[in-house]
């Protein structure tokens, strides 16, 4: 099994991103990036799978959010990636996904055995009022 700490920079027009991903962690988290939902997501995934991660995002915010989205969900992808080398000992996991009365909120992570992660955040609510 490869060295499961590793450390992603990613730099495009757009975003400037740093991660650091250990998953033999603690669950420490240290999360920047801009979008404050964001930002709880990358958290809780981080303490929940007690992964230590670190995450740090520049990005062209005053146009639109959705840069600062996909290239954190990209670095992030390619530090598991990174970090899971052979993926070894990695099983596959699924279970239901309940709806919540007023709104959903899911985080999902897939990992496989294809040549790279996909971290997908789904985030739907119902208009207020």
């Amino acid at each position: 099994m490869s060295a499961r700490p590793v450390s992603v920079t990613r730099k495009t027009r757009e975003t400037s991103i740093r991660v650091t991903l250990d998953l033999d962690g603690a669950g420490k988290t240290s999360i920047k990036t801009g979008i404050g939902f964001l930002d709880h997501l990358l958290d809780a995934l981080g303490r929940h799978a007690r992964f230590d991660l670190a995450l740090t995002c520049e990005g062209d915010l005053a146009v639109d959010d959705h840069h600062t989205a996909e290239d954190c969900a990209l670095a992030l992808g390619e530090a598991l990636d990174r970090a899971l080398g052979e993926r070894r000992g990695v099983n596959r996991l699924g279970g239901p996904s309940p709806m919540l009365r007023l709104g959903c909120a899911a985080k999902r992570l897939a990992v496989s055995r294809v040549r790279t992660s996909r971290i997908c955040f789904v985030h739907s609510q119902r208009p207020l009022g």
